[in-house]
């Protein structure tokens, strides 16, 4: 079965709970678990927890992940749309073509679940690149990557909406990574009264 996971904790932890609610009404009507969690972690924790679920799944399944601040906002589309069949791996792309580590599609296969635990091993506590954490949390998914192939999604499988909402008719997820963190969860809430 596939599974869907979030993790937030700290102020992020509000805009996850916000969420809680319609990523599992979402995850059952797509036949998946939804696993989320508010322990005490900081944003190396995703390759933790994806790593763990990767081995939990059987092979060929799928595994997503969607930072706190990111919302499935069309409900009729199934996230495993994103991959085709022979795909192991999907995510935006960053300026500078880096993947980004927001929203990510991935496959229960060995080459991946080990990219996953290479991530956790090389996590820093130098956050570098203008003291962005989530910047290192790029740069090592993608210095780890080691040939994984990574399908360069559409943008309406991980649209970042910036202070305008931005977007799409065709949006399957919304992400607020662009939104100061004040403005997120009041952002999250106008997105999710909009889909309900």
């Amino acid at each position: 079965m596939n599974i869907l996971i979030q993790h937030a904790c700290g102020p992020m932890a509000d805009c996850l709970l916000a969420v809680l609610g319609h990523h599992e009404r979402y995850a059952k009507r797509h036949d998946m678990v939804y696993g989320w969690t508010t322990e005490p972690g900081d944003v190396w924790t995703r390759f933790s927890l994806l790593a763990e679920a990767l081995a939990s799944r059987k092979s060929g399944e799928l595994v997503f992940w969607l930072d706190a601040d990111a919302v499935v906002v069309n409900p009729e589309r199934d996230l495993s749309d994103a991959l085709g069949p022979d795909d192991v791996a999907g995510a935006g792309v960053m300026p500078g073509e880096w993947i980004h580590t927001g929203v990510l599609y991935l496959r229960a296969v060995p080459s991946v679940e080990a990219w996953m635990r290479r991530c956790w091993a090389a996590r820093t506590s130098d956050t570098g690149l203008d003291g962005f954490p989530v910047l290192a949390v790029a740069r090592v998914f993608n210095e780890q990557r080691n040939g994984v192939p990574v399908k360069r999604l559409g943008r309406h499988w991980n649209e970042w909406t910036g202070a305008k909402g931005s977007g799409t008719e065709n949006t399957v997820v919304r992400a607020f990574h662009a939104l100061p963190r004040d403005n997120k969860l009041a952002a999250i809430k106008r997105t999710l009264q909009a889909v309900a």
